[in-house]
């Protein structure tokens, strides 16, 4: 079985940024300049693994909230609401996450990408330390661009640039 926790991708962005210390259970963005740096790493990540062009997984939202039963927040009847940041994934985003994996054969069985690229040989070739990578042993340069190919041509039915995918 695949080592993601979820089928979903948008399930495991969310388990992503909450072991990262950038949401609570509730969504709620703990360190907004944080939380924008890591998320657009992981968007470009994203559109770099999946050949896709998203331009953000989550929008902010504002809301105002009961300070009573928030912990260590005193409760006082003249200023009982605060206004708190919540991250709201963009479902539409996520779909087309999760339809690239499905078009992968990784999406059911919770692959990850790094498993997938494994399973296809398309990892990375490692040169022993004495020996130059020059020789006619693949950089980790060449390797990683000779990956991101063949997945693209996996990703769009052959073809480099997905053109008759789309035309077809």
């Amino acid at each position: 079985m695949g080592c993601l926790i979820y089928k979903e991708s948008k399930l495991n962005a969310l388990d992503l940024f909450k072991k990262g210390g950038f949401l609570t259970e509730t969504r709620e963005i703990l360190n907004q300049s944080e939380f924008d740096k890591e998320h657009a790493a992981f968007i470009t990540d994203v559109n770099r693994i999946y050949n896709l062009n998203l331009e953000e997984l989550f929008k902010k939202e504002e809301v105002s909230v009961s300070k009573f039963g928030i912990k260590s927040t005193p409760y006082n009847r003249s200023d009982s609401r605060i206004n708190i940041s919540r991250a709201v994934p963009i479902e539409e985003n996520f779909k087309q996450i999760d339809d690239a994996r499905k078009a992968l054969g990784i999406y059911d069985s919770q692959e990850s990408i790094g498993e997938y690229r494994q399973r296809m040989g398309l990892t990375n070739k490692i040169t022993p330390p004495t020996e130059s990578p020059i020789n006619n042993e693949e950089t980790d340069i060449q390797a990683k661009s000779r990956a991101e190919e063949e997945f693209k041509k996996g990703l769009n039915n052959g073809e480099p640039d997905g053109f008759n995918q789309i035309c077809n």
